[in-house]
């Protein structure tokens, strides 16, 4: 991603990437059936930043937040999950085949039904978390700010000169 965020957001956007691969648990020593990690720095990094754009884009979009300092990075984490499993899930889509001869049947690229479960696990879950954590900033900022309408929870839980 280096060129199109700041230099200290490429910092954060390598950390974000090791902390979505020990999400995942896509370490080299874990992979048994291949070798290195998978997917890439570039990719874990651009579904970091689809995410973002994602939970900026959730209403109310007034509420916007930079990567560096984002206050919730479970979130981001889980949306750069949920993009990369659609991400891995298009590929073996798209490179599935299905061969048979003599009685032998052998299917490659054959995980799509199982990429589709676990995208359904985590995109509602995702989309939930996003969507509560979005109105609980809007509702703390519309009481906190000064500038929202007046609502006796305010003074109610205030700080008490």
């Amino acid at each position: 991603m280096q060129g199109i965020l700041s230099p200290s957001a490429d910092k954060t956007v390598g950390q974000y990437v090791q902390l979505v691969r020990n999400f995942v648990r896509d370490h080299d020593h874990l992979n048994r059936l291949i070798k290195g990690e998978e997917p890439g720095d570039r990719l874990i990094a651009w579904s970091i930043v689809d995410a973002l754009d994602d939970v900026n884009n959730e209403p109310p979009v007034d509420l916007q937040f930079p990567l560096e300092g984002f206050p919730y990075p479970g979130l981001l984490i889980r949306g750069s999950v949920v993009t990369l499993l659609e991400s891995v899930g298009i590929l073996q889509t798209r490179n599935r085949v299905d061969y048979s001869d003599g009685g032998i049947r052998l299917s490659i690229s054959n995980k799509a039904p199982e990429l589709q479960a676990w995208i359904s696990l985590f995109r509602s879950a995702y989309e939930r978390k996003k969507s509560r954590w979005k109105v609980s900033r809007n509702v703390a900022m519309a009481l906190n700010s000064g500038t929202g309408v007046y609502s006796e929870y305010w003074a109610l839980s205030g700080v008490y000169l």
